[in-house]
Parts: C-alpha cells; sequence; structure tokens
C-alpha cells in the first residue's frame, strides 16, 4: 500500500510541476553549391533559425563585406533563400548567415577563376574582350591566339581583369583563344573567325579603280569577285586567309551595284555607287548663226571631258526648231565631229528656210547631258552646172572629135599633099 501511494505521489508532483521544455534545436544551413566562377547562384536552405525572424545572407572576402539578400524565417525557423556570387578573389570564401538573435552559421564557398570571351564570332580587325573573374587580386594573366601572344591584363583586387586586342589575320572557322595565369594554369574559349572585306571607296565614277582587301576567308582558295553578274576578277587567298585585289569599274550604268566575293563557301558582298553626275553641255562650233554651207554638211564641237570617260555624243538635225521634224538623229558618236554621208544629203534650203541641229555628252554610266542650244545652218545647192550645158558640152565633144577624124583620114588618102 505503501508503495502504490508513492508511486501516486510522484505522478502528482509530476503533473503539478510541469515537464520542462526541451532544449532549442541549433540552426543549421546549407549550400547547393560548393563552388563555382563569379557571378553563380546558389541556393542556401536555412533551419532551426528563431521563427518569423529576418535572416541576413552576406558574402565575405579579402575583398570585403557584401550583403547578398535577407529574408524572414517561417513559423518554424525555415527558409530558403537565392544569391549570387559577387566578384571575388580566387579560393575560400564565406557565405554568413545570420539574424538578430545572434543565430549565426558559416559556410564556405570556393570561387573558381573564369573567363568569357566577346565577341564570340568576329572578323580579323576587329576589336575583342576578354573579360576574367574569380582570379588572385594583383595577378598577371596572358592571352594567346592558337599560341600566339595576343594580349595580357592585371587582375584587380576583386580578382577580375579585362584584356583587349585587335584580332589578327587568322583564318576562317573556329580558334583557340588561351588564358594563362602565373602558375600556368589555363583556360580555353573558342572564337569563330567570319570573312571580312574592306574597300578604297564605295562610290565613283566608271574606270575607277577599286581596291578590295580580304580576310576570314578560307586558306589557300580561289576566290571570285563579280561586279553585279558580270565576273570581273579572280585571285587567291594566302595561308591565312587573306587576299589584296584590284580591278577598275566597268561600264555600267549611274545607280547602286553589287560586289560579290566567293571562296566557294564564304560570300560576301559590298554595294558600290557609280556617280550620276550628267556630263557638260558641248560648245557649237560650227556651223552656227545661219551659216551657208555646201554639201557634204559637216558638223563641230567642243569635246567634252567627264570622269565617267568614254564620252559619246548624241546628234540631232530637224527641219524645226522644236526638233520635232527630224532628219537625223544619231547616237553613240565618238568624235566631237561629224560629216553627213551620201545616205544622209539634205536637200538645199530655199530662201528663208533653216535647218536645226544640236548635240548632248553622254558619258560611260549612262548619264545624260543638257543638249546644247540649237544653232540653224543653210544648205546650198550643189555646185554644179545645167542639163542643158552638160549635154551641150556632150555635144560640143563629139562634134570635135568627128571632125578631128575627118582631117586625119584625108591627110593620110593616098596622092593627098603629104600623103604616100
Amino acid at each position: 500500500m505503501k508503495k502504490a501511494t508513492g508511486i501516486f505521489s510522484l505522478l502528482l508532483g509530476t503533473i503539478c510541476l510541469g515537464i520542462a521544455p526541451a532544449a532549442a534545436a541549433a540552426p543549421f544551413a546549407t549550400l547547393d553549391k560548393w563552388g563555382g566562377p563569379v557571378g553563380t547562384e546558389v541556393t542556401v536552405t536555412c533551419r532551426g533559425f528563431s521563427p518569423e525572424k529576418l535572416i541576413t545572407f552576406v558574402f565575405i572576402s579579402t575583398q570585403g563585406i557584401q550583403i547578398l539578400a535577407s529574408q524572414a524565417a517561417d513559423n518554424n525557423g525555415y527558409c530558403t533563400a537565392k544569391i549570387t556570387v559577387p566578384p571575388s578573389p580566387q579560393g575560400q570564401n564565406t557565405v554568413a548567415v545570420s539574424n538578430d538573435d545572434g543565430q549565426k552559421i558559416s559556410l564556405k564557398f570556393t570561387v573558381i577563376p573564369e573567363v568569357n570571351i566577346e565577341p564570340g564570332r568576329a572578323t580579323p580587325g576587329e576589336m575583342v574582350n576578354i573579360h576574367g573573374s574569380g582570379y588572385v587580386p594583383g595577378e598577371t594573366t596572358s592571352v594567346f591566339i592558337n599560341s600566339l601572344p595576343v594580349s595580357s591584363a592585371r587582375a584587380g583586387a576583386d580578382g577580375s581583369f579585362t584584356a583587349t586586342f585587335m584580332l589578327p589575320l587568322l583564318p576562317t572557322g573556329v580558334n583557340l583563344v588561351e588564358v594563362r595565369d602565373r602558375t600556368g594554369e589555363a583556360r580555353w574559349r573558342e572564337i569563330t573567325i567570319t570573312p571580312k572585306i574592306t574597300i578604297n571607296k564605295t562610290e565613283g565614277e566608271i574606270g575607277a579603280k577599286l581596291t578590295l582587301k580580304g580576310s576570314g576567308f578560307n586558306a589557300e582558295t580561289s576566290v571570285q569577285i563579280k561586279f553585279d553578274s558580270i565576273e570581273i576578277n579572280v585571285t587567291t587567298t594566302g595561308t591565312l586567309g587573306q587576299f589584296n585585289t584590284a580591278f577598275n569599274v566597268p561600264p555600267t550604268e549611274a545607280g547602286h551595284h553589287v560586289i560579290t566575293i566567293s571562296d566557294g563557301e564564304h560570300i560576301q558582298q559590298l554595294t558600290f555607287t557609280v556617280e550620276s553626275e550628267p556630263p557638260a553641255v558641248p560648245e557649237i562650233v560650227a556651223p552656227k548663226l545661219r551659216q551657208s554651207i555646201p554639201q557634204p554638211v559637216a558638223l563641230d564641237w567642243g569635246s567634252v571631258f567627264d570622269l565617267s570617260e568614254p564620252v559619246t555624243y548624241d546628234l540631232q538635225i530637224a527641219r524645226d526648231s522644236d526638233f520635232f521634224l527630224l532628219v537625223l538623229n544619231k547616237t553613240g558618236l565618238t568624235q566631237s565631229q561629224y560629216q553627213l554621208t551620201e545616205t544622209e544629203t539634205l536637200l538645199p534650203n530655199r530662201r528663208g528656210d533653216f535647218y536645226y541641229w544640236r548635240v548632248r555628252a553622254v558619258d560611260a554610266a549612262g548619264n545624260r547631258g543638257e543638249w546644247a542650244e540649237a544653232a540653224a545652218f543653210h544648205v546650198n545647192p550643189a555646185d554644179t552646172p545645167p542639163d542643158w550645158m552638160k549635154y551641150g558640152l556632150v555635144g560640143l565633144q563629139v562634134v570635135i572629135v568627128i571632125a578631128f577624124g575627118i582631117v586625119l583620114a584625108r591627110a593620110l588618102k593616098p596622092g593627098a599633099p603629104g600623103g604616100n
């Protein structure tokens, strides 16, 4: 009986005094990544923190302390947050998780060096940037392309650097860029070389000399050059896919034209504009001022010079000053004078009647100048005797021949004076 009473008393005392609460769990946090380059996104998971208390996430390195995020724990003391690794030196750095209750966890994150190239596709002669992060502060890195040194840079206090250089001549396609630190550790990136064409001028006249320089093509390959659809040149690239060639602008119309360069795999195109300035107006030399001229009619005018040589001339002769009644229309004359042929002979003018003529210049680009001011001339009748005179002269010649024959016959007759 005493034993039962003792047990009951113990239970009652326990109920009255209550049970002491269990000790609070220690805070706990984890990272989903142990390391990575600058810019890595990391998820932080927290447990056992004070419910509904604000938790702060900071990144600690030799660069200093950087607050990355803050988030309140839920009523169970749980939270997750995403942070981005800031610029920081190579090696082990700290992610600290804490709240105002003094709860704090320190986690380690290893920053790994990283390099990026910009742009990833480029042409020889273009500027290229190599961005590095996560390196040792003050450390010098060297940049190579196909083992050729092209640049170097020193990392700043946060472990970052930028190396800038002009892309050298390289064959088309993928080429390797190597970034090497002082320990010899290297990281590689690819850069794709694309063809590039330069031209000494993009507009000009017919006959202008155009110089084309190309790079980034296939090495030691034939390159075809066309002006519109006409092949005008063929050249060969060097060992690094480069070439340098020249040609003259062929006769064509004014305006925009396409130059096409192709090695059979890569095609580049440029636009060249042929000048559209019309040539000057020719000066009328002769005939002018209503001159009277003989047959065959000969016309003369001053030569015109133009950038787009050669210059040709259009010539018109009409019976009226408005040139509605054309009697001659010539194009493409290469000389600054013209004499009408027998089939183009003009009828003589009546008194007070005139012919009118004009001329204009046309350059090799098809630009037509203004017509010269029309000049008038009078064609004289042909300088020949009338028909009656021509026939009379013929008759007289016949009579003379007959008389001479009679005299000669008599002189040769036997028994005649002077005969045998």
